[in-house]
């Protein structure tokens, strides 16, 4: 929609119409770990007012807000009688932007875009080089993220296949793994430092040394693909 001569747009998860009650439903899903609530949710809000802005031809006589919060598997909701924080949200932007027009800044802290949730990306909030710097840091953020989440389902699908009656549902295979391990007569200080690798421990001791405190173990891994875990 347009507001003195300013485009603001968003995209809402969910929204919809019941026509017999005339009431209208936003709905956003949330999966962070903090737990947001839908009263007086400035960003549900707009999403309200952008709604009610295209569909004009709906009859609302109360608004229902909901917030998924999907990490803590609830839902927090909240009716408003009317459209009268709605309408006082779109006050509160046109006398906003009125006074950021005449004061020809965009940039002061607060003001009406504090509930957008890109405002750290706007150009009008940020320079050219501050707007890199906070993309890349996202970008970095979201490949660790991506990594993190691999390592997890990886760990998952490894403990999946230890269970009785879901190994069929992989396609997988044991393979056989060497490893060495310290032998129980091996010296003390040598057992509890464990520092020394098997790569390390035979740059160290030599050959009888070597196979006198250490002794090669087989383990089962699992092979997934091309991968080996």
């Amino acid at each position: 929609m347009e507001i003195d001569a300013e485009f603001l747009g968003g995209t809402p998860d969910v929204y919809g119409y019941d026509e017999a009650s005339k009431t209208l439903h936003v709905i956003d899903y949330k999966t962070g770990r903090s737990y947001v609530v839908a009263e007086n949710n400035d960003q549900l809000l707009a999403y309200a007012m952008l709604i009610m802005n295209r569909h004009d031809d709906w009859k609302i006589d109360q608004i229902e807000l909901a917030i998924l919060n999907t990490q803590h598997d609830a839902v927090n909701r909240h009716v408003y009688m009317g459209t009268l924080y709605v309408e006082r949200l779109k006050a509160r932007i046109e006398k906003a932007l009125e006074k950021n027009i005449i004061e020809e800044s965009f940039g002061r802290p607060g003001g009406w875009c504090h509930f957008c949730p890109s405002k750290r990306y706007c150009i009008r909030q940020k320079s050219y080089h501050a707007l890199k710097k906070y993309a890349d840091m996202d970008t970095d953020q979201l490949i660790y993220e991506k990594e993190k989440r691999q390592k997890e389902l990886l760990q998952r699908l490894k403990e999946l296949k230890t269970k009785e009656g879901l190994s069929d549902f992989f396609d997988y295979e044991l393979i056989e793994k060497k490893r060495f391990k310290y032998r129980k007569d091996a010296p003390g200080d040598l057992v509890a430092t464990k520092k020394l690798t098997a790569a390390e421990a035979r740059k160290i001791l030599d050959k009888i040394s070597f196979e006198k405190y250490f002794e090669e173990e087989t383990i089962n891994a699992f092979a997934i693909g091309d991968k080996k875990t």
